[in-house]
């Protein structure tokens, strides 16, 4: 591929363009993206596989929405952000809402690890692409530490590719 900036994004789309929904077996790190599929008529989205970057959505049937924040969505609505009992009942009791819950009624969370198919004429399909293995290995301490040694200096590795200044904090 030949890229026109050094932006991420770019190398997003490209990986989109050549292995459309498999782009997502490949990236690392914190993301949420969609993008306009107009072979196949569908808007696809994704979410990383820790949500550590938000992705809302509101489907009222004539029209489909998405944005990074809910104020975009509720802004948007023509009910102006009716209230959702069952999300605020999770806050006030987890200090989180479940499941793909928000505060507003006609607003929802696309779940970390999941991607998303909205196919123009307004049908819509969810799917976990990833999530987390709790494999049980017990190969002693020494080969666990260095273990999480190598995959730090992995991560660490991988995340000083940026096309900004970067900085970092470990606590």
């Amino acid at each position: 591929c030949v890229f026109e900036s050094k932006s991420d994004t770019e190398i997003v789309l490209q990986s989109y363009i050549r292995d459309g929904e498999g782009c997502l077996a490949r990236l690392t790190g914190m993301f949420a993206f969609a993008v306009w599929d107009s072979v196949e008529q569908e808007l696809f989205l994704a979410r990383d596989p820790f949500g550590i970057k938000p992705l809302y959505y509101q489907n009222r049937g004539d029209c489909f929405a998405f944005a990074s924040e809910i104020k975009a969505l509720v802004a948007t609505d023509r009910h102006r952000g009716k209230m959702h009992g069952p999300g605020i009942a999770d806050y006030l009791t987890f200090q989180y809402t479940l499941g793909d819950k928000t505060f507003f009624e006609n607003v929802r969370k696309l779940m970390p690890g999941h991607c998303m198919r909205v196919r123009a004429d307004g049908s819509i399909r969810i799917r976990e692409y990833w999530k987390p293995r709790f494999d049980k290995v017990d190969d002693g301490e020494e080969k666990a530490a260095r273990t999480v040694r190598e995959l730090v200096r992995e991560s660490v590795k991988n995340n000083l590719h940026a096309g900004v200044p970067l900085g970092f904090t470990l606590s």
